[in-house]
């Protein structure tokens, strides 16, 4: 299974209709995508960061069923959109929730999600772009993981950062499935 994860909270930004556009490739059993933002996933601090301490997440979220499903995955497609030169809030919170369960194993973080992951980054040249990628290799490269960073700008498509619309460039597509090597 491939799962696909949406960190924005826009339903039909670029970030979801990516995910769309992938699994119009896919066989829908074999590409669930998961909205994070409709997960009710906390931060580490509203639990007093007991997993950091004791290395088992006790917390009565959604976080658990979604980290099962990434470790059943075969490969992970994460996109995330990005404001002012840094990673959404939505990613931060999951990110902090999983290094807490992880903190004691890199190894296990890697195979469990860094190594099966691409990351899609949706931000414009100009606001952020570099800082932005440099934020996700640190993340990534930190616990020595190899995920692939894949950049796009929508306004090099004509396309606006907020209202969507990446879908219906052919060219977009085309990009879309040769860096996913879809047929």
């Amino acid at each position: 299974m491939i799962l696909g994860m949406n960190y924005s909270k826009r339903k039909n930004g670029n970030c979801r209709e990516t995910l769309e556009i992938i699994g119009s490739f896919i066989s829908p059993n074999e590409f669930p995508i998961l909205d994070i933002p409709d997960f009710s996933i906390r931060s580490c601090c509203d639990y007093n960061y007991i997993c950091f301490k004791t290395g088992s997440c006790s917390a009565n979220d959604d976080f658990l069923d979604v980290l099962d499903l990434m470790r059943k995955a075969d490969e992970i497609i994460v996109t995330i959109p990005v404001y002012r030169g840094h990673l959404c809030s939505e990613y931060y919170k999951f990110h902090e929730r999983i290094c807490g369960v992880y903190r004691l194993d890199d190894d296990k973080l890697v195979a469990d999600y860094l190594d099966k992951t691409k990351f899609v980054l949706f931000v414009n040249r100009g606001a952020g772009y570099a800082e932005a990628i440099k934020e996700l290799e640190r993340d990534i490269k930190s616990y020595g993981g190899n995920s692939k960073i894949i950049p796009v700008s929508s306004r090099d498509y004509a396309e606006s950062p907020i209202t969507g619309g990446l879908k219906d460039r052919p060219e977009y597509i085309r990009m879309i499935k040769e860096e996913f090597a879809l047929r």
